[in-house]
């Protein structure tokens, strides 16, 4: 099995998506300290770390619900073994839905966020009660949104990698334009200080060109420019994970009939992808090979 199989693979692996809520529950605590969320909750419901709440016991769930209970279910999701069954019978989903959709306090979007998140990186039968209530095209909307747009990027790509219909439902509801509009933003020099939100982006792109069946092309054939974009970067250090998931995007793109391939083609990353052959990182190279193989079996025109 090559490196690229592997990713592949690991796109739908458990351990993938742990790995990928693991990571998107350090991003939000990363993304947090430069709005002072912490502090603020500490004067809320004092300090996460030493208030461990093991059950959902003390935490009123009312059509009022408060910011310390919102913050105290965020912190259970948080953890090992999330109580995510429990919290989601207690009925408390669509009320965290409801603060996404309203001009709440920023406080308790970020929390209702970040408690989502934590449902829809679970199971396919626990994502799918946020899904059912219309949380995708909330989260969708909240992409524009400065302050919560990383959490609506991982809570996408968390919903997206767990099914082909979910991946399908979330590029339905309009998640493309938006989340290219992130990537081209952050792909600019002056903002690759921010390479974790680039890395997320750029990861949810490659779960919603990515499956089998593969997603309608039409809907992800506009991605083809920012990928052309994200692929000039250089693959080294932080940028090497964006410009692999960006190698594995243009593989499922290329990896269809003939007018897909000429589709890719008429992007001009041929010249680039040479040129990354020359001298690419080794986690690169399969999916370089991968994409130059399916443009040669395309037309004798295309090769």
């Amino acid at each position: 099995m090559t490196r690229l199989d592997h990713r592949q693979n690991n796109l739908q692996s458990m351990e993938e998506k742990r790995k990928f809520q693991r990571e998107s529950i350090l991003s939000i605590k990363e993304y947090d300290k430069t709005l002072n969320v912490e502090q603020e909750l500490k004067e809320v419901v004092g300090d996460p770390q030493y208030n461990r709440f093991d059950t959902l016991q003390g935490i009123d769930i009312t059509s009022s619900l408060s910011i310390e209970n919102v913050a105290k279910i965020r912190f259970l999701l948080s953890t090992d073994n999330p109580p995510t069954d429990k919290i989601i019978a207690s009925g408390v989903v669509p009320q965290l839905i409801k603060f996404l959709g309203e001009k709440c306090n920023l406080r308790y979007q970020l929390e209702a966020a970040g408690a989502l998140l934590g449902i829809v990186s679970g199971t396919l039968q626990q994502a799918n009660a946020v899904v059912e209530l219309g949380g995708v095209p909330i989260f969708v909307q909240l992409l524009r949104n400065d302050h919560l747009k990383n959490r609506a990027v991982l809570a996408l790509g968390s919903i997206a990698i767990l099914s082909p219909g979910f991946r399908d439902h979330v590029l339905g509801q309009g998640c493309l334009v938006p989340l290219l509009a992130i990537l081209m933003k952050h792909s600019e020099p002056s903002m690759l200080g921010e390479v974790n939100m680039l890395q997320n982006a750029c990861r949810t792109l490659a779960i919603l060109c990515f499956g089998i069946p593969p997603p309608p092309f039409d809907q992800v054939k506009h991605a083809l420019p920012t990928l052309q974009k994200l692929i000039h970067l250089e693959p080294s250090g932080a940028l090497l994970e964006v410009c692999q998931d960006a190698c594995v995007a243009l593989f499922c793109l290329s990896n269809g009939p003939v007018d897909q391939i000429q589709a890719v083609i008429d992007a001009n990353i041929l010249e680039r992808l040479v040129m990354l052959l020359s001298h690419a990182p080794k986690e690169i190279v399969d999916p370089l090979l991968r994409i130059v193989g399916n443009i040669l079996r395309g037309s004798d025109s295309q090769m």
